[in-house]
C-alpha cells in the first residue's frame, strides 16, 4: 500500500545513514574472508562499503544499500552464502540480467539457478533447489506473488540453511522511483516467511524519499544503510544540439576519426526517443559502415533476444533502442552510451549512462538533444506534474553551466566536493580548464558583470503572447515573430504589424527568450489537450510579464548556455589556452607515463587483440558472454605483463579472474602468449650455432634427415625414402635435437608418459648433479633402461636426455628462445595438485558442438608450476634443484 513520505521520520532516515558497525570498520575481513573471495571471485580485497554490508549481512542485520553502477553491489549479496555455505535468495526484475549472473556464477564454480513465472524445465530445478544443489537461487517478483512461488518459498524455509534474501533494483519498490513496478510492493511479505533471514535492499539510484519507501515497504528493521556515493569517476559527461547537418554529423561528436574513417571507439548503446528514430538511426549507421542492431518493445521477443545476445557477444558493435533496452544488460565494456534525444528524468539518464564503463576504464556519456526533444516527451507523459518536474530538471541538467557532475551529485544528494573545473570530468569543466576566459571576454554583448540585455527580445515575445490570448504554444508564437504567412496564422495575424518584428533572430533564440522568460516568472505554462489527443503547452502572460511590457525595469541576466553558443564569439588570444592537447578523450588513469616505444606498444596492442580473439572462441564453446571468460582489464594485464605458466597468471592476482578460471582457461591464453613471444626470440638453432654444447658432432647426411623431418615428412617416410632404418632415421633426429633443430619428441614416439617416468630415473640415477651437462655425460643408459618400464626403449630414453641437455644448457646461457615443443620447460614433470573440494561442481557444458582441443583445455587443469626465487640467471626446473642433505 502506497503511503506519504510525510509519515517517515527523516530525521531518523538521517541518523540510520550514519550509522556504520564499528566493529567491521576496525575489524576488517578475515584471512579466511579473503582467501574465499579470492578463490571464487577474484579480488584481492573488498572495497570498503563491501566489506561494512557483509560483515552486516553475516551478522544478521538487514541493509538498504545505495551503490553506483559498476562498484559491486552484486558481491555484497553473492559473497555471504558463498562463505557461510547456505542459500541466498535474490530477487530481481531482470530476466536477462538473471541469466547473464547465473552463467558468470556457474563459470566460476558458484551453483546458481533462475526461477521465472514462465520458465522451461521449472519442476527439474524445483528439485534441484529443495535438493540443496545451489548456492544462489534467483526469482522475479511475479514468481514470488505466484501460488507455486509461495509454496516453494515455505518449502525452502522449511528444507534449506536460507542466509540471504537480497531485493535488487530496489528502486522498483517506490512510486517515486523511475521504474515502479507494482509487484515489488508484495515483497515485504518475505518477512513472514523467513522471519529470521536478513535482507538486504540495493539499487543504483534512489533519493532520499526512494531509500524511505524502500526501508518502509519491505519492513527493513533497524537496517544498516549505505551509500557508497554516487560519484563515477570514469565517466565523462558531454552534451551537444542538434546541428541541423544530419544526424551522422550529429554523432560525428561522440566518435572517433581513425584511417579515413568515423568509428564508435568501443561498445556503444544509442537511446532515442521514440521507435521511429531508432530504425531511422539505425540504417544511417549500417549505411556507413556500423555494425549495428535496433532495439524496442515494437519487436518480437525472438528479435529482441538476437539483438541483445548480438551486441553482449560483440557481434555488433552498436545497439540502438529506447528505453526498453538496457537494465537487464551486464556488459562491462560499454564505452559509450549516447542519448539521441533528452532522457525523460535524471534519474533514468544516470541509470541509463550508468551501463557505461562498469569495468572501470575510461568511457563517455553523450547528450544529443534539440528543444523538441521535451514537447515529445511531455506528449509521451500525459501531462503529469511529477513528470513534468522530471522534465524541467532534465532540462536544467542539459542547459546548465556548472560541472554536470557536481549537478548530478547535488540531485542525488551526494556529497561533492569543491566547486572548481577538474580534468576528465565533464564538457564544461574542460571548457573551463582549457580555456580561462571570462565569458565577457569570449562573447561579444556581455557587459562588465558577464550579463546580457535581453529586455528588447522579451518585450517582443511578451506582446506576441498578449496578442494571441496566451492560448498558443510556442511554436505559433516563433511563427508570427519570424515573419511566417503559414496558413497556421490567421489572416489578421499574417497582417499585423509586429508580424515579423524578430526575424533577425533565429528560432533557437526565441526558444531561448521563452525558457529564460519562463524561468524568470513572466511566463506560465499550462497543458493543453488537442482533439486528437495529444498535448501542447500553452504559454500566457504573468502579472509580472504583463507589467515589463509597459514597464522600464531591464531583464539584465547572466545568459544560459544555450544562449552562449548562439552568441557571436571573440576571437581567442593565444595565451588565455592553458594547453593545446586534445581533450575530448577522458581518462581516469594514474598510471606511471608509458615508457614503451612504438614497436613495444604495437606488440602489446597485437597480442591484446589475439587475446580478445582467443577469449570470444572459448566463450562461444561455452555459450557465454565473452566478458564471462575475462574482463578487458585482464586481458590488458595479460598483454603486459606476459605471463609464460600457470605459476604466473596466480603471481599476477588478476582482479577477477579467480582459481577457477585460471583452471579452466588459463591454458588457452597462456598458449596465445607463447606463440606471440615466439614472433619476438630466437630460434634454438641460431643460439646453439654461437653456443653450442661441448663434445657433440653431427655427421652431414643426419642433418639432411632433419631437413626431411622439417619439410613435412614422418620418421618412417625419411627411413623409406632413404632407404635405412627407423632406427638409423630416429639416431640422425636425436643429433639434430643437440644443433637445436626443431625435433618434437613426440615425432620420435615419446609420449608425456614416457618423458616423466625417463625424467624420474634420470633423478633416481644421478641424483642432484653439480653441472646438468656433467650428470647427462656420465649416465649410463643401460641403468636408466633397469629403471623404466619394460617397453621403452633406448631411443626415447635417449631423445628426453638429449631434450634435457639442450634446455639446461640454454638456461644456463640465461637466453630466452623459441620454443618449439608444446610445453614450457618448467612444466615438464610436474603434475597438477588435486583440486580442492571447496572449489564446488565443474560448470556442466554440453559437449557435442565443442572443438576437442577447447574441451582439453575447460576439463583438464593446466600443470600446476610453483613460483621460484627471482634469480641473477634462469631458474633451473624444480626436478634439476639439488635436495637439501639431511
Amino acid at each position: 500500500m502506497d503511503f506519504e513520505f510525510d509519515e517517515i521520520d527523516s530525521k531518523a532516515l538521517e541518523d540510520l545513514m550514519e550509522t556504520v558497525t564499528k566493529t567491521s570498520a576496525k575489524s576488517g575481513p578475515s584471512p579466511e574472508h579473503l582467501k574465499v573471495l579470492t578463490k571464487f571471485f577474484g579480488h584481492k580485497t573488498f572495497r570498503p562499503k563491501q566489506w561494512e554490508i557483509i560483515f552486516a549481512i553475516m551478522d544478521k542485520r538487514d541493509v538498504c544499500a545505495i551503490m553506483s553502477t559498476g562498484y559491486g553491489k552484486s558481491l555484497c549479496f553473492q559473497y555471504p552464502s558463498t562463505f557461510l555455505k547456505g542459500v541466498t535468495l535474490v530477487v530481481s526484475p531482470l530476466i536477462a540480467l538473471m541469466q547473464d549472473q547465473v552463467l558468470a556464477l556457474t563459470v566460476s564454480n558458484i551453483p546458481a539457478c533462475l526461477l521465472g513465472s514462465a520458465q522451461n524445465e521449472q519442476r527439474k530445478v524445483i528439485e534441484d533447489i529443495l535438493q540443496n544443489k545451489y548456492s544462489i537461487v534467483y526469482i522475479t517478483p511475479e514468481f514470488c506473488s505466484g501460488d507455486l512461488g509461495l509454496e516453494l518459498l515455505k518449502k525452502m524455509a522449511q528444507q534449506l540453511k536460507i542466509v540471504l534474501i537480497a531485493i535488487d533494483e530496489a528502486h522498483c519498490i517506490s512510486s517515486w522511483g523511475h521504474d515502479f513496478r507494482s509487484q515489488y510492493r508484495n515483497l515485504g511479505n518475505l518477512r513472514q516467511i523467513f522471519p529470521r533471514v536478513p535482507v538486504i535492499a540495493v539499487t543504483a539510484t534512489a533519493t532520499t524519499r526512494v531509500r524511505g519507501d524502500i526501508v518502509k515497504s519491505l519492513q527493513l528493521r533497524d537496517p544498516l544503510i549505505v551509500c557508497s556515493g554516487f560519484d563515477r569517476p570514469n565517466l565523462y559527461f558531454e552534451v551537444y544540439q542538434r546541428a541541423g547537418g544530419g544526424a551522422f554529423k550529429d554523432l560525428t561528436k561522440a566518435m572517433v576519426y581513425e584511417k579515413s574513417e568515423w568509428k564508435f571507439s568501443g561498445p556503444t548503446i544509442i537511446y532515442c526517443i521514440t521507435r521511429r528514430q531508432t530504425e531511422d538511426l539505425c540504417e544511417i549507421l549500417k549505411n556507413c559502415g556500423v555494425r549495428c542492431r535496433v532495439y524496442h518493445a515494437g519487436l518480437s521477443q525472438k528479435e529482441r533476444q538476437e539483438a541483445h545476445e548480438e551486441f553482449v557477444r560483440d557481434k555488433v558493435d552498436v545497439i540502438v533502442a529506447t528505453i526498453a533496452f538496457g537494465m537487464g544488460i551486464d556488459k562491462p565494456d560499454i564505452r559509450n552510451v549516447i542519448h539521441y534525444g533528452s532522457s525523460n528524468s535524471v534519474e533514468s539518464y544516470y541509470q541509463e549512462v550508468g551501463r557505461a564503463g562498469r569495468d572501470g576504464l575510461p568511457a563517455r556519456c553523450v547528450t544529443i538533444y534539440s528543444s523538441g526533444d521535451f514537447q515529445i516527451l511531455r506528449n509521451i507523459s500525459g501531462g503529469s506534474v511529477k513528470k513534468e518536474t522530471a522534465l524541467r530538471q532534465i532540462e536544467d541538467y542539459l542547459t546548465t553551466r556548472k560541472c554536470r557532475r557536481r549537478f548530478i551529485l547535488e540531485f542525488f544528494e551526494d556529497e561533492v566536493g569543491e566547486d572548481k573545473p577538474k580534468q576528465r570530468c565533464c564538457d564544461v569543466c574542460t571548457q573551463k580548464l582549457y580555456d580561462n576566459r571570462t565569458d565577457q571576454e569570449k562573447y561579444e554583448g556581455l557587459d562588465e558583470k558577464g550579463r546580457y540585455d535581453f529586455t528588447e527580445d522579451a518585450k517582443k515575445f511578451l506582446k506576441t503572447v498578449a496578442l494571441f490570448g496566451g492560448k498558443c504554444g510556442l511554436t505559433t508564437y516563433i511563427l508570427f515573430l519570424r515573419g511566417s504567412q503559414s496558413t497556421r496564422l490567421t489572416e489578421d495575424k499574417r497582417k499585423h504589424p509586429l508580424n515579423g518584428c524578430g526575424k533577425d533572430q533565429s528560432e533557437e533564440w526565441w526558444k531561448c527568450i521563452a525558457k529564460i522568460l519562463t524561468a524568470e516568472n513572466c511566463l506560465s505554462e499550462k497543458n493543453q489537450k488537442l482533439s486528437s489527443g495529444f498535448t501542447y503547452q500553452a504559454l500566457s502572460l504573468t502579472n509580472k510579464g504583463q507589467s515589463m511590457i509597459n514597464g522600464s525595469e531591464k531583464l539584465l541576466i547572466p545568459p544560459p548556455s544555450t544562449v552562449l553558443t548562439l552568441l557571436k564569439q571573440k576571437p581567442a588570444k593565444e595565451s588565455v589556452w592553458l594547453t593545446t592537447r586534445p581533450v575530448n578523450t577522458p581518462s581516469t588513469s594514474k598510471q606511471p607515463e608509458n615508457t614503451e616505444t612504438p614497436e613495444e606498444i604495437e606488440q602489446r596492442m597485437s597480442l591484446y587483440r589475439k587475446l580478445l580473439d582467443q577469449r570470444t572462441d572459448i566463450a562461444a564453446k561455452l555459450d557465454c558472454m565473452p566478458y564471462m571468460v575475462a574482463s578487458n582489464t585482464v586481458l590488458m594485464e595479460m598483454s603486459k605483463c606476459k605471463p609464460k605458466t600457470i605459476a604466473d597468471l596466480r603471481t599476477l592476482n588478476l582482479e577477477g579472474f579467480p582459481e577457477a578460471k585460471i583452471l579452466k582457461f588459463g591454458a588457452a591464453f597462456l598458449g596465445v602468449i607463447a606463440r606471440q613471444l615466439k614472433l619476438n626470440k630466437p630460434k634454438i638453432r641460431e643460439i646453439l650455432l654461437q653456443n653450442p654444447l661441448p663434445d657433440v658432432s653431427m655427421t652431414v647426411t643426419a642433418e639432411v634427415s632433419c631437413s626431411m623431418l622439417e619439410s613435412g615428412l614422418t620418421v618412417g617416410e625419411i627411413a623409406a625414402k632413404r632407404g635405412v632404418t627407423v632406427g638409423t632415421i630416429a639416431s640422425h633426429l636425436i643429433s639434430g635435437i643437440k644443433f637445436g633443430f626443431p625435433v618434437k619428441m613426440s615425432e620420435l614416439g615419446v609420449s608425456e608418459e614416457h618423458r616423466d617416468a625417463i625424467i624420474k630415473a634420470y633423478r633416481g640415477l644421478v641424483g642432484p648433479p653439480l653441472s646438468p651437462v656433467l650428470g647427462f655425460n656420465s649416465v649410463r643408459l643401460s641403468e636408466m633402461k633397469e629403471r623404466c618400464p619394460p617397453d621403452f626403449t633406448f631411443d626415447q630414453i635417449k631423445t628426453v636426455l638429449a631434450y634435457l641437455e639442450v634446455r639446461c644448457h640454454l638456461a644456463a646461457l640465461n637466453f630466452d628462445y623459441e620454443e618449439f615443443e608444446d610445453f614450457n620447460f618448467s612444466d615438464v614433470d610436474l603434475k597438477t595438485e588435486m583440486k580442492s573440494e571447496e572449489e564446488g561442481p565443474p560448470l556442466k557444458r554440453e559437449k557435442k558442438d565443442c572443438d576437442p582441443c577447447v574441451d582439453a583445455i575447460l576439463d583438464s587443469p593446466p600443470r600446476e608450476v610453483k613460483a621460484e626465487p627471482k634469480k641473477s640467471k634462469k631458474a633451473l626446473p624444480p626436478w634439476l634443484v639439488p635436495k637439501k642433505l639431511s
